[in-house]
């Protein structure tokens, strides 16, 4: 698989699977596949590690799941983001460089915008403790998911 395909498979993972260049999905399949089994990981992780009671878990899912149809959205700005870098690359110019910096805060910013209002949602079903634990787990998977991302990305090159 070139390098560039995998850096944009890569860019909206969740947690990685292997690809491989024999397999007649597309990339959008893949990523599709990849997305729903990242998914399930995700709630198999905070089932596992928040001691949800039957009412919590009953009016939490339902809010969580759209949280996460909200997330897959930005996801979706960053592939194309990723995708616009990958084409650009290595000849990226400084007003190209400038408007990927532009794009990506654009998208931080507007999934911290995502994450304030969801927090009130769950806050509204989950008690303080639990709500904390449930932000902490979703913090961390983020932040892997953010890491396998930042590692397939190369440097923009320096001039």
């Amino acid at each position: 698989m070139s390098p560039i395909r995998s850096l944009v498979l890569s860019s909206a993972l969740l947690f990685t699977l292997p690809v491989h260049s024999e397999t007649a999905m597309s990339a959008d399949q893949q990523l599709q596949l990849m997305r729903v089994a990242g998914e399930a990981d995700r709630q198999a992780t905070l089932t596992a590690n928040v001691a949800f009671t039957s009412e919590e878990a009953e009016n939490f899912w339902p809010i969580y799941r759209e949280y996460r149809a909200e997330v897959a959205t930005l996801m979706d700005r960053l592939v194309t983001l990723i995708k616009t870098f990958a084409a650009q690359y290595p000849n990226v110019s400084d007003g190209q460089a400038n408007a990927l910096v532009k794009d990506y805060l654009a998208i931080e910013a507007d999934r911290t915008k995502l994450r304030q209002r969801f927090v009130k949602r769950f806050g509204k079903v989950l008690p303080p403790t639990k709500l904390a634990r449930a932000l902490q787990i979703e913090h961390k998977l983020d932040t892997l998911a953010d890491f396998d991302i930042s590692r397939q990305i190369p440097l923009v090159p320096a001039k």
